[in-house]
């Protein structure tokens, strides 16, 4: 019972945890002009957030994606992201926002 009570302890200060983490911004002023190409996937996106240093953890991201069920929802484009948004906000900017600019289907960076 007492392992129990403990593990159910653990349980619940790690959910805490990802929770306060998935909801800190990174910080910084400006904002970052962040491209997606047709075919990302969410671990390159992510990947490329935390190099930018848009978010802390691509793997709190990547979870934060299949949670709310936003895997195949980004678009093409450049966004314009600030280092103030939560990991969630980084989300639903991408998920549900509008690029800055559009890339054409088939076309690369430098052609649009």
């Amino acid at each position: 019972m007492k392992g129990f009570l403990v593990t159910i302890f653990l349980l619940i200060g790690f959910g805490t945890f990802v929770l306060w983490s998935v909801n800190q911004p990174v910080g910084g002023a400006g904002s970052v002009l962040f491209n997606i190409t047709k075919g990302d996937s969410v671990a390159l996106i992510a990947q490329r957030l935390q190099d930018a240093h848009l978010i802390r953890s691509a793997a709190l991201f990547r979870l934060t994606v299949w949670s709310r069920g936003h895997q195949a929802d980004f678009k093409a484009g450049s966004y314009e992201l600030s280092p103030q948004l939560t990991t969630r906000g980084l989300e639903l900017a991408l998920a549900g926002g509008k690029p800055v600019r559009n890339f054409p289907t088939g076309a690369r960076r430098s052609q649009s």
